[in-house]
């Protein structure tokens, strides 16, 4: 499985947002752009596929800027690499979407391993929340 580099930037963006939570502060774009190293043109895209999907909202006005619209604890990394990248799908056959699926997947004596495999990430993926990633919590804590 390969996450695109909007994938990571939106990680780093909700992790930047999930640091300041607590203290309910927005962040201005800027803010987001320097702390995390990315590009802003990028973010100004990704900030706004994260609000329409409803991980965040905007403020306006002077003082304005991007917070959280939840707890970090309900926020997973799944989560957000679903919504910037789509369905986790880690291996070629399993993919329909633009290309032909493998015309031996319902017999193919190896698949269920893989599909062993893609669960496994999902777990990981699904049960690492923001809150975790702050804590320094690792996956199996």
């Amino acid at each position: 499985m390969r996450v695109s580099a909007k994938g990571e930037y939106a990680l780093l963006a909700i992790y930047e947002l999930a640091r300041k939570y607590e203290s309910d502060e927005v962040l201005t774009i800027d803010e987001i752009a320097h702390n995390q190293d990315i590009p802003h043109p990028f973010l100004v895209q990704i900030l706004q596929e994260l609000k329409k999907a409803g991980f965040i909202e905007s403020r306006r006005g002077a003082g304005g800027g991007y917070l959280l619209t939840c707890h970090p604890k309900d926020i997973s990394v799944g989560q957000v690499i679903r919504q910037i990248d789509g369905p986790i799908l880690p291996f070629r056959c399993e993919i329909s979407s633009g290309h032909p699926r493998c015309p031996r997947i319902s017999t193919c004596p190896i698949n269920y391993i893989w599909d062993d495999v893609r669960h496994s990430i999902e777990d990981v993926l699904d049960q690492t929340t923001f809150e975790r990633i702050l804590a320094g919590r690792h996956f199996n804590e």
